[in-house]
């Protein structure tokens, strides 16, 4: 008995080692296999001249040189387009989320208000290069230069004031304390009056630029004002509503509001044409810009645009007005008071979703503002799905031909979309709940509760969505700046990747309630899941490194060096392989997850960022931000 026990110990051990070697020649054979087998071209090369930012936003105009600067938010810099050729000949690096932009014609720079970093660069125009960065209050949202002084005004949107700014050293002189949440902020030279919107304050700070005081609050009438413009001539000052749909004029001489103006749908920026007091409002909702006849108060046109139109800027030598909307800028004449050209800043493919099911694939082009999608049979983009600018990430409902898409503008939506037409059918807003301070970036939909998990990193929180109604029906608190989210089917948990905490956040779930926060590498990003081994992969941006997590115990059990900055992560759970994308490598890392250790790193497009496996098809598409393309790996 004893001898055959030993017997069966022997051949047991001896076809469990057979298996492990197996799995292991079939996993390193696979791995060996992998390669790029096709690349599917988003847009051609060179199309869009030099490669663009994303979410153009505040633009201003330098005359001497003829060119206009946008800032494009989410992508941490400006577009210079040279306006005689309607083109971009230059990108400039600045700091995190440029808002307000202004060009100050006493010393030919352009000053741009960073809104993640607490400061404003200086930009020289000549050599289209920051000389400077000068600290400032928290949050600068909105510039305004007075000419005639050369002094620069920001408003700051979380301390409360206003930081003002010499033209000649370019060092902060003087801080204004005002009412809370500023945005929009304007000058008047000839009455120097200074004038500035507190959105929650629902009203104008009037400052007297001679004392630095403030000398009014004017009540706008509208509920969440943000922007804000004045015709010197005039002296008449109007203010955006952004969830009243309207615009309030302020008489500058009383201040006293003596009209408000029915617009449409959530209006932000203004601008005006002094020459004809004709005032453009961009309503970014709607995808319109309202033209208001400043003399009347009275709405004589509306312009169909492209999707949410947000900054604006009159040229007087030319008599236009260029609009920043989806992904480029619109020339509005305004003699004719339509759009006669739109510079298109490009796509730049940023995420991935699979329908698994149909083998199609849908690629998020970020700045393009659509959706491309690619046959996997053929290889190639079959159509485009015109969605809105700054999209981030999206998830696919094979059962009801849904596809969810966040977007990253100032207008923080979910834009629900029915794959048989190709329309959007709803849009998540989730401005009702938490205002201005609400941003949806990862998204993930639950096909058998049909709920929608959708992380806000300005909230802090995953929203819970019922797509039935959609409406948010919980709000769940996690750690700092959360982004994306992996969800495994199996045990029902969720990890979500705090990019400021240096933490997963493990969500239950039966419960939605945080069970766990899990410390991990420096700015986690991406997270793939293993639902047959329960392992968690996560990407660590600047640690350079993979946290891998038990999920049975939800601790960290190891870290791997993997190529710079890595970003979106995919897992193929038959064959226990990870694969990483490093944004700044340019390739991917293919990782064993039966050692842990990366085995192979294949080349693929300009700086990859999102990824996804089809489990069906064995294919890997990887997002390459920069050059237009799709990577196809198998």
């Amino acid at each position: 008995m004893k001898m055959k026990k030993s017997v069966s110990l022997v051949v047991l051990l001896a076809v469990m080692i057979i298996g492990v070697n197996v799995f292991a020649q079939s996993t390193t054979a696979y791995v060996n296999s992998l390669s790029v087998k096709k690349t599917v071209w988003i847009w051609k090369p060179g199309e869009f001249g030099i490669k663009q930012g994303i979410t153009p936003g505040r633009v201003t105009i330098d005359p001497q040189n003829d060119t206009l600067y946008v800032s494009n938010q989410m992508s941490d810099n400006i577009s210079v387009v040279d306006l005689k050729k309607s083109k971009v000949i230059k990108t400039i690096k600045v700091g995190r989320y440029p808002t307000g932009i202004a060009y100050d014609q006493n010393n030919g720079m352009i000053y741009v208000a960073n809104y993640g970093t607490n400061t404003v660069d200086v930009v020289n125009t000549e050599t289209n290069s920051v000389v400077k960065s000068i600290t400032v209050g928290r949050k600068p949202a909105g510039i305004a230069i007075d000419q005639n002084t050369n002094l620069i005004y920001v408003s700051n949107e979380t301390s409360d004031d206003v930081s003002v700014i010499d033209g000649e050293t370019n060092k902060v002189i003087k801080t204004i304390r005002t009412l809370p949440s500023l945005a929009g902020i304007v000058v008047n030279p000839k009455t120097k009056m200074i004038y500035a919107v507190s959105c929650f304050g629902e009203s104008v700070v009037v400052i007297d630029e001679r004392t630095n005081n403030v000398v009014k609050n004017i009540g706008v009438k509208g509920l969440n004002p943000v922007g804000i413009t004045l015709n010197p001539k005039t002296n008449m000052i109007y203010v955006t509503n952004n969830d009243g749909e309207s615009v309030s004029v302020i008489d500058g001489k009383t201040n006293k509001v003596v009209k408000v103006i029915s617009v449409g749908i959530l209006p932000t920026c203004m601008t005006v044409d002094t020459k004809t007091n004709t005032i453009y409002v961009a309503n970014s909702y709607n995808d319109t810009i309202s033209v208001l006849n400043g003399n009347t108060n009275e709405v004589v046109k509306t312009i169909k645009v492209g999707s949410l139109p947000w900054g604006m800027v009159f040229d007087g030598s030319r008599d236009m007005v260029y609009a920043t909307n989806g992904n480029g800028v619109s020339f509005i004449d305004c003699k004719t008071n339509s759009v006669t050209k739109f510079v298109r800043l490009g796509y730049q493919p940023f995420n991935i979703a699979i329908d698994s099911k149909n083998h199609i694939a849908y690629v998020v082009n970020s700045e393009g503002g659509n959706i491309s999608v690619i046959d996997e049979k053929n290889m190639s983009t079959v159509r485009t799905i015109n969605v809105g600018p700054a999209l981030m990430d999206a998830a696919v409902n094979p059962n009801t031909d849904t596809l969810y898409v966040t977007s990253l503008s100032q207008v923080p939506v979910v834009n629900v979309l029915d794959l048989k037409t190709d329309l959007i059918v709803k849009k998540i807003h989730l401005l009702p709940i938490y205002g201005l301070y609400s941003r949806p970036i990862g998204i993930m939909s639950n096909a058998k509760t049909g709920k929608l998990y959708v992380t806000d990193d300005w909230g802090n929180s995953v929203d819970v969505v019922n797509t039935k109604n959609g409406t948010i029906v919980k709000v769940i608190e996690v750690g700092k700046k959360p982004y994306y989210l992996a969800h495994n089917t199996k045990t029902n948990m969720f990890y979500v990747t705090n990019l400021y905490s240096n933490t997963i956040s493990v969500i239950d779930g039966k419960t939605e309630e945080v069970v766990k926060t899990i410390k991990v590498g420096k700015h986690p990003i991406g997270v793939a899941v293993n639902s047959i081994t329960n392992m968690i992969y996560v990407t660590n941006l600047r640690s350079n490194t993979i946290s891998v997590i038990n999920g049975k115990t939800n601790t960290t059990v190891k870290s791997i060096k993997v190529g710079k900055s890595p970003y979106g992560i995919a897992v193929n759970a038959r064959k226990n392989v990870i694969f990483v994308a490093n944004r700044l490598s340019n390739t991917v890392s293919i990782i064993d997850g039966n050692t842990n250790e990366v085995v192979k790193a294949i080349k693929v497009g300009e700086r990859p960022t999102g990824m996804v496996f089809d489990p069906t098809t064995g294919m890997l598409f990887i997002a390459n931000s920069l050059d237009g393309s799709v990577s196809v790996i198998y």
